[in-house]
């Protein structure tokens, strides 16, 4: 178990560069990471991670189309979130399509694909009439959290988030010197 320990402290190390400010060293054993409480790290979208998400416009056509077959409605159903989602039954590398459509304030739609992600999935959904939140996980411990302005075709937001402190032991849970 120390040795599965160590292992994943150094992962973490390699993954996520320096160290956060909330993982401490247990000195009763000087190679076991811990966390004084669990934090989710952020940071720009990584240059890699940008390649791997494409984000275009929709043609009118496409955009009448998605707002007659969408299932997933805006919270004032002005628009609809059509997701292709990869098939997790087959080997990766997978890759899911998002189709976010809305009438709000005008007729508009956007295609986001995600390649090449994890099994965690591509999660979108409503934020109001024209920005659609997305989660899409590269691993286990990585996610990217994007929104997007559908009207504009942009994203207003995208960070990647890091979430290897909340699988890190707590310090108070160690045993004690």
């Amino acid at each position: 178990m120390v040795l599965r320990t160590v292992i994943v402290a150094l992962l973490a190390g390699a993954l996520a560069g320096p160290p956060a400010p909330a993982i401490g060293v247990d000195e009763s054993t000087s190679t076991v990471q811990c966390v004084d409480r669990d934090r989710v790290g952020y940071e720009p979208v990584s240059t890699s991670r940008v390649r791997s998400i494409k984000l275009e416009r929709l043609s009118i056509q496409d955009v009448e189309q998605r707002l007659a077959t969408g299932s997933n409605q805006s919270p004032h159903a002005t628009g609809r979130l059509v997701v292709e989602a990869a098939d997790m039954t087959k080997d990766g590398p997978w890759s899911t399509t998002v189709y976010a459509v809305t009438d709000s304030p005008h007729r508009s739609g956007v295609k986001i694909v995600f390649v090449d992600h994890g099994s965690g999935g591509v999660r979108p959904t409503w934020v109001n009439e024209k920005l659609v939140f997305v989660q899409v996980w590269w691993g286990r411990i990585r996610s990217s959290d994007l929104i997007v302005d559908v009207p504009n075709a942009e994203f207003v937001y995208k960070e990647d988030a890091d979430y290897m402190t909340t699988i890190l032991p707590h310090c108070d849970t160690q045993t004690p010197r």
